[in-house]
């Protein structure tokens, strides 16, 4: 991580926002994902953790500075995507997870995982 902040370029704000529209995607598209593919006997709050920790590979930065590498123009714009996306994963991913576990998303865990059982 601390190599990724090191090589991230924040005066491109357009990567930036890209990477955060694909982390937004990503945890929109995971929320019936994480619904429909456990069973209705987990819990909701088991399900909203799983939701919740949305994995975000360190493979894919690696593969993105050698993109970098290997394309002098276009790569550099790939690299700055993918630690924008990993970036903003890691940080949501905490924020959801701090929340779930205080509490704090009750109302929404219950509407978006309804089929579950209640804790």
């Amino acid at each position: 991580f601390v190599y990724m902040g090191i090589c991230m370029r924040v005066g491109a704000w357009g990567p930036v926002a890209a990477g955060l529209l694909v982390v937004l995607v990503k945890f929109l598209l995971r929320l019936p994902v994480a619904d429909f593919c456990t069973a209705k006997t987990m819990s909701r709050g088991d399900t909203a953790v799983l939701w919740a920790m949305c994995p975000n590979g360190l493979v894919s930065a690696v593969l993105a500075a050698m993109a970098a590498q290997q394309l002098p123009g276009e790569g550099e714009t790939v690299q700055d995507v993918v630690y924008a996306v990993i970036f903003f994963g890691v940080i949501l991913s905490n924020l959801l997870s701090f929340r779930l576990q205080k509490g704090g998303l009750q109302g929404f865990v219950n509407s978006a995982f309804s089929r579950h059982i209640s804790q």
